[in-house]
């Protein structure tokens, strides 16, 4: 109980300073204000510690005080300073708390100003009843109690018995014990015990039950007025009820309307965003639509370059069994030579000097084998290079595929424009060597002073046409690796291709090489024949000049045809990169309308939970309301229930009080006839004689007035 109280604002701390302070010393009310434990906690400490003067009657009924007010409360009684004289506690369940209860009934006993207690239904309980009793025995102040509906029963009863029969306490004047659950017996030896106190009290007990009567006279009044006022208040809780159920149902229904608006509002916009998003749907599908043509494109592309790959695959065949007879034809030609060698032994002299520099041209041609090398495994990185731009290239693929397949034929045009020309070497070489042999001893001494320029120059056209033959393969490797970048994704067999066309770079490399070192070795055998061959070998260097240069023309053709076709499909890498960032644009647009229609789906979820939820709440708050008017109503019906029964009980008390004033005042008139009867009786003894008699008429006939009064006075009394 205490746990739960309510909390106690500084508004309302601010409202019992003020009620303190406008009491001026007499009356501070704070009754049925539902203030909570710690609210009374800071009344009490706030009477304590006033200034502006501690008021003489406090009215707390109805508090719901807790176990820290009634500690607080006994701080207050037991301070010697403590100016209140009556105390209300009504509705207050003290009891409930029992060191709470202890604390006040200690200090009851150190208490020198209070002389009316109310302590009605407040759960006291036996224990209780018998803790106020100790606590009062040595009060001296106290006169007025009121202990009703506390259920103290017997053992309670029994502690307040013992108080009045043993003379503890002989200052209360005053107690009501009503419905306490305790025997008549108990309850009668206590009303006998309070009579004889007030009989030993003699004409005190008489006024002082004319003063109970008028006391309970105008709390009947206040019951009435209390009673009147609950009902008052009962029916302007109803009204207010009523009023506020039509105000809440005003208020559900603008809610419910202006939820039901946004709703509306928000499936309108849903379906704006739903049409947005189809439209959007469409304009993807068109895109999709678009994207799986060019991948058909591609594909169709795709196979006119295998077709294209295979036909290259069967040319270079057939430039390898070319190469093949080449090689064959230079055999029969080292054969002739080497007939020819015993015909220039006269010329070895010379020859070493051919040696030295062919040594020295060796060192060049074995520079420019490096080279060649070097050069193969820069076009073997560019082909990583492009490697690792196949990412970038593949949307490019359409075009340059046909510009690859322009190039292959170029290329394959150049390789049959290169085997035109051995073909052409090895004719010339035939009709030189028939031509050496015809006129061999007639120009055997001019070969011998052209020798060395013979030499220089056919190593120089024998390294233009190398470098034209590498330059040729260093294309055909290009495209090679073009072609290797373009299908290393589609197949595994275009792979393999790569992989072979490379193998066969590389062999045919290492076929150079080799032949290098057969005409290396052989160059020792052929020293004669060269001085022989020289004026065929000018003549052949400037038909190989011419060649070269026509080769050089061709790779140069070749080289600007390749750069266009490079050029072509970066530009067709733009616009595919275009195309992406097109794409990415429109998925771009279509994300803010998703997330929109998100948005507005979650907001019609939030409206639907918020509609919801104010709804149960309306209906939470109308029910807590109707439960909290239920329970005002029964709280009111209690009230006007403990008012009633106190009513009877004032009746009956009032009965009861009545039938014993009217018994003493019989009593009392009893006694004052005797009493007047014997002062005549004594006169008359005297004997005063006839004067005697005289008075003694007048006096009877006073006494007969005064009789006649006394009835009178008893019968208004009663």
């Amino acid at each position: 109980m205490n746990a739960s109280s309510p909390t106690f604002s500084e508004k309302e701390k601010k409202e019992v300073d003020l009620i303190i302070a406008g009491s001026s010393g007499e009356v501070a009310t704070f009754s049925d204000r539902f203030l909570g434990d710690n609210a009374g906690r800071y009344i009490f400490q706030s009477l304590k510690s006033t200034d502006s003067g501690q008021p003489k009657v406090i009215e707390c009924k109805g508090c719901y005080f807790g176990l820290e007010s009634a500690l607080s409360l006994a701080d207050l009684l037991k301070d010697p300073s403590c100016k209140v004289e009556k105390l209300s506690l009504e509705w207050n369940s003290l009891g409930s708390f029992e060191n709470g209860l202890a604390e006040v009934a200690s200090a009851l006993a150190l208490n020198t100003s209070l002389v009316t207690l109310d302590l009605r239904n407040n759960n006291i309980g036996p224990n209780g009843g018998s803790m106020i009793a100790r606590g009062l025995r040595d009060n001296r102040t106290l006169s007025s109690l009121d202990i009703r509906w506390n259920e103290i029963g017997n053992p309670g009863g029994l502690s307040f018995k013992e108080l009045f029969t043993t003379g503890s306490n002989s200052f209360l004047k005053n107690i009501k014990l009503a419905g306490n659950k305790m025997s008549d017996v108990i309850l009668t030896e206590i009303e006998g015990a309070m009579s004889k106190r007030a009989v030993a009290g003699g004409g005190l007990s008489a006024a002082f039950a004319a003063d109970e009567i008028h006391v309970v006279k105008g709390k009947m009044e206040e019951l009435q007025k209390d009673l009147a006022k609950l009902s008052a208040e009962n029916m302007a809780l109803k009204d207010e009820n009523k009023k506020k159920d039509g105000h809440w149902q005003i208020q559900h229904a603008k809610s419910k309307s202006e939820t039901s608006f946004r709703v509306e509002n928000l499936e309108k916009q849903l379906s704006d965003s739903a049409s947005t998003v189809s439209l959007l749907e469409i304009e993807v599908l068109r895109e999709k639509e678009r994207a799986d043509r060019l991948q058909d494109q591609l594909v169709k592309e795709q196979r006119d370059k295998d077709v294209a790959l295979s036909n290259l695959r069967v040319e270079r065949e057939s430039i390898a069994s070319k190469k093949i007879a080449n090689d064959r034809e230079k055999s029969q030609l080292a054969t002739s030579l080497k007939i020819t060698e015993e015909t220039l032994e006269v010329l070895r002299t010379e020859n070493d000097a051919l040696r030295r520099n062919f040594g020295t041209r060796e060192k060049e041609l074995l520079t420019q084998l490096s080279d060649r090398e070097r050069k193969l495994s820069e076009a073997r990185r560019e082909e990583d290079n492009a490697k690792a731009e196949q990412s970038r290239v593949e949307v490019e693929l359409g075009d340059a595929k046909l510009k690859e397949k322009m190039a292959e034929e170029r290329a394959s045009q150049s390789a049959k424009l290169l085997d035109d020309c051995i073909e052409d070497r090895a004719r010339q070489v035939e009709e030189a060597r028939k031509n050496v042999e015809e006129n061999l001893e007639s120009v055997r001494t001019e070969l011998t002073s052209r020798l060395k320029s013979a030499e220089a120059r056919a190593s120089e056209a024998e390294a233009k046409q190398m470098s034209a033959e590498t330059k040729a393969r260093k294309a055909e490797s290009r495209a090679a690796a073009a072609s290797v970048v373009l299908e290393q994704k589609l197949s595994d067999q275009a792979f393999k291709m790569r992989k072979e066309f490379s193998d066969m770079a590389d062999g045919e490399t290492r076929e150079l090489a080799e032949a290098l070192d057969v005409v290396k070795a052989q160059r020792d055998s052929q020293d004669v024949a060269m001085t022989q061959l020289s004026a065929d070998l000018e003549n052949m260097r400037d038909m190989r000049q011419r060649e070269a240069e026509s080769a050089k023309r061709t790779i140069e053709n070749l080289n600007k045809n390749l750069a266009d076709a490079l050029k072509e499909a970066r530009r067709e890498r733009g616009a595919a990169s275009d195309l992406k960032l097109e794409v990415a644009g429109l998925k771009r647009q279509i994300d803010p309308f998703k997330r929109k229609v998100e948005v507005c789906q979650a907001e019609k979820k939030r409206t639907e939970e918020f509609r919801t939820r104010d709804v149960e709440n309306l209906q939470s708050l109308l029910a807590n309301e109707r439960e909290e008017r239920a329970r005002e109503a029964l709280s009111y019906q209690k009230r006007l229930d403990s008012c009633n029964e106190m009513l009877r009980a004032a009746r009956e008390g009032i009965s009861e009080q009545r039938t014993n004033h009217l018994k003493e005042f019989h009593r009392l008139e009893k006694g004052m006839i005797a009493a007047v009867q014997a002062i005549f009786t004594d006169r008359k003894n005297k004997g005063f004689g006839e004067g005697g008699k005289g008075v003694k008429k007048g006096n009877t006939s006073k006494s007969k007035k005064k009789e006649d009064e006394n009835e009178a006075a008893s019968g208004n009394a009663a």
